[in-house]
């Protein structure tokens, strides 16, 4: 399992125990900018997605989208294989899209 983790700063890392092999990596980056992908982006170009890799995507709808998109044109990533939601939108109360590939 790996995961990509933004938060604003190393302050806000978390130890994950399990006895699953995982790898975190993590992203910095302010509050201000929640609704842009470019740092994700750049760490998911680093890591190595086997054929058969379920990939899970929770993040600010904007992010969601732009990793399916990567997901799908760059790294070829069956659609099928890929579950993306933008659990919040950025400056939007009460706000979610539960697919992302929809907006």
């Amino acid at each position: 399992m790996t995961t990509v983790i933004a938060v604003p700063g190393v302050e806000d890392e978390q130890s994950f125990s399990t006895s699953a092999r995982h790898g975190a990596h993590w992203v910095h980056r302010p509050m201000d900018a929640a609704d842009q992908a470019q740092e994700i982006l750049k760490t998911l170009a680093s890591i190595n997605i086997e054929d058969g890799t379920f990939v899970w995507v929770g993040a600010e709808a904007r992010v969601a989208k732009a990793v399916r998109q990567y997901l799908l044109e760059s790294r070829k990533v069956p659609l099928q294989w890929i579950k993306a939601s933008g659990y919040w939108v950025k400056g939007q109360a009460d706000a979610a899209v539960k697919d992302v590939g929809a907006i």
